[in-house]
């Protein structure tokens, strides 16, 4: 990691920037298309994660009644 003297990591900076600039343009260009990507992909990753929450516990529980009965 490229640290500037201040201590602010260059390289995450300038990648974020990049982004941000084409994500700009991008919603210049498809403004709905863009909104329903972004919406798609957020409701993706919020499925995944309760789904990988709902396993964990149900595992957990197992684990724990075994131990604990």
């Amino acid at each position: 990691m490229f640290l500037n003297k201040n201590g602010a990591p260059v390289n995450a900076i300038l990648t974020a920037t990049f982004f941000s600039y084409i994500a700009v343009i991008m919603n210049y260009v498809s403004p709905d298309k863009v909104f329903m990507f972004l919406l798609s992909s957020c409701s993706a990753i919020t499925l995944i994660l309760y789904l990988i929450i709902a396993f964990s516990q149900l595992r957990m529980r197992r684990k724990i009644e075994k131990e604990n009965p």
